[in-house]
This record gives C-alpha cells, sequence and structure tokens, in this order.
C-alpha cells in the first residue's frame, strides 16, 4: 500500500515538471520569433512592412477618428519680428526726429558762395531744419494767471463747508456754466487770478460758512492762420495756452525769402505784436511774445535788407538788416572780430544798382572805417593775421628751454647761451627772423 502511494506520488511530480518544461519552452520561441529580449530586433524591409501591415492600418483608420496632424507655428523671423515692432512703435517713429531735407539757398547765398567760395547760412535758420510734422503745442503745464476764461474751458470747482460740491463745469458758447442751488454764472472773459474769489462771491448769495477752490481742467482750442513767406503756412486748430512764440517754431519759421525780424501777429484790423527773432537769439528776449486768440493770423513777410560777413568773424553768416546800418552795427550783430581777425581793414564787395555791377573797397577797422554806410547785398570779408613773428629769435633743438626771444640790435649767440640754456658738446642752429627774414647758421658750443 505504501509502495503503490510513493508511486502515484513519483508520477504526479513527473507530470507536472513536464507541463512546466513545456510552457518554458513555448515562451522562449514566442520571445525569439518576436524578436524578445536576448535577441536583436529584426528591422522588416519597406515593401514587406508596408504589405504586411496595409491591413491593420485600414482596420485601425476605420475604427479610429480621423485626427489632423498639428500645424507648425511660424517662426518667428527677424522680418517677421521688425514688421510687429514697427506695428506697435508706430506713434514712437512720429515723434522721432525727422530726416534733414535739402538746404534751399536763396540767390543771394549763391552770390555769396561764388565770391567766397563756400555757402554761408542765413543766421538762425538752424533752430527750423528740423520742423515738426504735427502742430501739437505742451498742454500740461500750469496755467497763467492772466489766462482770460472763455467758452470750452473746463472749470474744477471744490465747495466744503455748509455745501459741499466736486464737479467739472464747461464754459458754453454764452460764456457761463450752471451750478445747481446756485444758478448760472457768466465767467467769459474772467483772468485765471480772478475766477476763485468771482466764484466765491456769486456762491456767497445763497450760502453761508464754505470756502472754495477753483482750478482749470480741458482748455478750449483755438484755430489761428499762418501765412506769408512761411514753411508750413495754412490753418491750425492749437491750444488757447498757444503764444507768437509756438507758433513760429511750430510751423517751421520762415523761408529763406522770408523776415526772421518783422514777424507779425493780426488780430483782425489790428497789429498785436512785432516779433523779432533776432532778440530772442541774441538776448533770449521775449517781451514781444503774445498770447494767441482764436481767428489770429501769423503773416512772416519778405526778408528785408541782407549782408554777408565772411571770413575771421566770430559767427559767419548772412544777416538780415533792421536798425544796422554801419559796418559797427553789423560787426557787433555777429558778436564782434575773432581772436586772429586782421583788425586793419575789411574787404567789402558791393552790388552797384545803377550800372548792374559790382565793386570792391576796402575799410579800415577804426574810427573812420567803423561809421561806413552799408547797402543791401553788401559781402563783408574779413582776413586772418598771418602766422609770422617780427623781431624775434627762436632757440629750439637740445636745449634746455626751447622758446623765442626779443631780438634787439647787438644781439649775440651768447645772450642766448647763458644760464646754461644748451647742453655743451652739441650742434645747434639759431634762426634769427628779421622782418620775415630767416637766416640760418650753424654753430656750435666749445
Amino acid at each position: 500500500m505504501i509502495l503503490m502511494k510513493r508511486l502515484l506520488l513519483t508520477k504526479t511530480l513527473v507530470w507536472i515538471f513536464l507541463a512546466f518544461a513545456a510552457s518554458v519552452t513555448g515562451v522562449a520561441w514566442g520571445f525569439q520569433a518576436q524578436g524578445g529580449l536576448f535577441t536583436p530586433q529584426q528591422t522588416p524591409d519597406a515593401t514587406s512592412t508596408q504589405g504586411s501591415q496595409d491591413g491593420s492600418q485600414q482596420n485601425v483608420q476605420s475604427d479610429s477618428p480621423s485626427v489632423e496632424p498639428l500645424a507648425a507655428s511660424p517662426a518667428l523671423t527677424p522680418s517677421r519680428l521688425s514688421q510687429q515692432e514697427a506695428g506697435r512703435d508706430t506713434n514712437n517713429r512720429q515723434n522721432r526726429a525727422q530726416p534733414e531735407s535739402p538746404v534751399e539757398l536763396s540767390d543771394f547765398q549763391r552770390l555769396v558762395a561764388s565770391s567766397i567760395g563756400k555757402v554761408l547760412p542765413i543766421y538762425g535758420a538752424n533752430l527750423f531744419r528740423n520742423g515738426p510734422s504735427t502742430f501739437a503745442p505742451v498742454t500740461r503745464v500750469p496755467v497763467t494767471p492772466d489766462y482770460v476764461i472763455g467758452p470750452g474751458d473746463e472749470l474744477l470747482i471744490r465747495i466744503w463747508g455748509q455745501v459741499t460740491l466736486d464737479s467739472h463745469f464747461t464754459v458754453d458758447r454764452s460764456g457761463a456754466i450752471y451750478i445747481p442751488k446756485v444758478g448760472t454764472i457768466y465767467v467769459s472773459g474772467i483772468t485765471f487770478s480772478k475766477i476763485t474769489d468771482f466764484i466765491r462771491t456769486q456762491v456767497g448769495r445763497n450760502f453761508e460758512n464754505f470756502d472754495l477752490n477753483v482750478n482749470m481742467g480741458q482748455l478750449r482750442s483755438i484755430q489761428i492762420f499762418v501765412v506769408g513767406e512761411a514753411r508750413q503756412p495754412g490753418s491750425y486748430t492749437v491750444s488757447s495756452l498757444s503764444t507768437l512764440v509756438n507758433a513760429i517754431f511750430s510751423c517751421g519759421g520762415p523761408t529763406p525769402t522770408g523776415s526772421m525780424r518783422n514777424i507779425q501777429l493780426k488780430r483782425g484790423k489790428d497789429t498785436i505784436s512785432t516779433f523779432d527773432l533776432y532778440d530772442l537769439l541774441l538776448k533770449g528776449d521775449t517781451s514781444k511774445d503774445a498770447r494767441l486768440a482764436s481767428g489770429d493770423v501769423v503773416y512772416f513777410p519778405s526778408v528785408g535788407p541782407m549782408v554777408a560777413l565772411a571770413g575771421s568773424i566770430d559767427k559767419p553768416a548772412l544777416y538780415e538788416l533792421k536798425n544796422e546800418t554801419t559796418v559797427k552795427d553789423v560787426v557787433a550783430l555777429s558778436g564782434g572780430l575773432a581772436t586772429l581777425a586782421d583788425r586793419k581793414e575789411v574787404r567789402i564787395e558791393r552790388v552797384r544798382q545803377q550800372d548792374d555791377t559790382r565793386s570792391v573797397m576796402d575799410v579800415n577797422l577804426d574810427e573812420n572805417g567803423f561809421p561806413t554806410p552799408l547797402a543791401d547785398g553788401d559781402i563783408l570779408e574779413i582776413s586772418p593775421i598771418i602766422d609770422r613773428f617780427k623781431n624775434s629769435v627762436t632757440l629750439r633743438g637740445n636745449v634746455a628751454n626751447p622758446r623765442r626771444f626779443e631780438w634787439f640790435p647787438g644781439m649775440r649767440v651768447r645772450d642766448l647761451t647763458g644760464n646754461n640754456a644748451i647742453s655743451l658738446g652739441f650742434r645747434y642752429s639759431i634762426r634769427p627772423r628779421m622782418s620775415g627774414v630767416m637766416l640760418p647758421m650753424l654753430l656750435s658750443v666749445k
């Protein structure tokens, strides 16, 4: 009995071992057929792979929804980036300085250039070389006490105390504002320095024990006209804070044939102010500046008499004459003579209107020559001094103190070599200059 049990247990163990071995062998053959873990996977041929996978691919495509490939985002190339930045920086480009336009020369400038060999600028024209593209005066500035309130202005009124109010009111076309519980108040024509007390008086008729503050909000716009010899004539809508000087600079100033010394501000039939740009350029004087009003006309007349100053002068240019009639007046107008100017005489070229010719005259720069009258079209040329020395001896070479000495009659070499000025044992050369004559000498020190 025991023997039979042992035999049955042995057979059972043998069958279990054989079943386990068979399963392990099948798994190993499966890995080898698929290119398993221990053998490298063979790369199938492209044609065979396509043929074997067509059916499976068709089944997958029929069962799964179609998925479109994601489109690649456009590369941000420099050109595309520059276009985007250009779109964002449009306003900044408009505010940048415009490139310099070619300078327009007048007939007198061409005449001067043919005479002296170079083109002289019109004095003051460089201020308007790069004119603005738009008429846009500064508006965010404090209102001056003499500012006159008119239709279109905005008043910011704050009241506290017995009555409380914080609001803004726009002056209507009749020149009035309406304040609740106070009524209509006519404020047109009142200066900003007096408006606070005026409104306090009006409110005080209905209320007591209060205080108020009045300030300016949005300012009105006015229309002016720029005509005559202006670079950019036309009609402009500007802020009521604009002045005549703002209009002159914003319209580009006068043309080469326009006057800088007789700019007129007209209001109706009256001439309100005559502005001289030379007062601003030479003295910084704006006392003739005036505030603009709606309908004003800025008129640039034709240029007046002109003269040219060239050569050794502080400010070589073409100058427009107004009250200056002599050589002294014009030299003072240009800032005076240069340091190296020859102060003996000045050469004047003049157009002779009688016989249509040109003449040349030399005038001394002294008490007799300064009162010489000038005419329209004169060209004054001042020569520089000649770079030379008179009555001097120049000591150069291997010396302790090379310099120039004053020459005097009977002067000798030992007068220069005193105080061990020259290192002994070396040769040297002395060239005395007497009235422009150079006498070279080769000497040696023993």
